[in-house]
Formats: C-alpha cells, sequence, structure tokens
C-alpha cells in the first residue's frame, strides 16, 4: 500500500503549481496537475510512479495495481468500474489538450493508497 499526498497552496494567493508528493518523493510530471471544484486531477502517465499499469483506448482508462485490481474511467462518465463492481465519481476523468486526466482521490482510494492532502 502506498501514499499519495498533495499540497497546494490557495491559488488566490500564490501562482506556484501543485506539487504532488507519494511516499515522501515529489513526482515529476510533465502536464501540470490541475485543481477543478476541489478535486485534484493528474495525468494518467504519472500513475506509473505508484506502480500503477494503465492502457488507453477509445475514451476508457484501465488501470491496474499490484494487486491486479482493475479500475476502468471512461473520460467524460462519472461512472467507474472496480473488477464487476460499479462505482460513482463526483467529477468525471477528462482529455485536456491531448491528455488524459483523472481525480487522483478517486484512483487512489479505489485502488487502496492512503491519500492526504
Amino acid at each position: 500500500m502506498g501514499v499519495a499526498s498533495t499540497q497546494a497552496a490557495n491559488e488566490s494567493y500564490t501562482n506556484r503549481p501543485v506539487e504532488v508528493v507519494v511516499n515522501g518523493q515529489f513526482i515529476a510530471m510533465d502536464v501540470h496537475p490541475t485543481l477543478d471544484n476541489d478535486r485534484l486531477f493528474i495525468p494518467i502517465r504519472s500513475l506509473a510512479s505508484l506502480g500503477i499499469h494503465y492502457s488507453y483506448s477509445s475514451n476508457v482508462v484501465t488501470l491496474k495495481n499490484a494487486k491486479s485490481e482493475y479500475l476502468k474511467i471512461t473520460v467524460g462518465s462519472k461512472i467507474a468500474y472496480k473488477g464487476n463492481q460499479k462505482l460513482n465519481m463526483d467529477q468525471a476523468a477528462k482529455n485536456l489538450n491531448g491528455r488524459v486526466l483523472v481525480p487522483i482521490r478517486f484512483v487512489s482510494e479505489a485502488l487502496n493508497f492512503d491519500v492526504t492532502y
């Protein structure tokens, strides 16, 4: 089990980018994470640092953790599936300038990572 956390300053006070920390290590990302309705979205490629494998095809993201648990997320949908279990997301994954971003808290909790902000 891993630990993921974020350090985000209030955007009204600073223009600093959001920094994501996993197990005490900052994650380098080629696309900055974004905040939307108090939810942090990160690019799916950055999930590899958590040991999560991913694939993307036809707007469907498939994630697999070290325990071989699968999570399927469709871009633009608030419904996800962990195995055969239907899960409701409060924010849908999105495609931003050709890059898929997912809500880190939802993904981390669904794949059994501890998340702190």
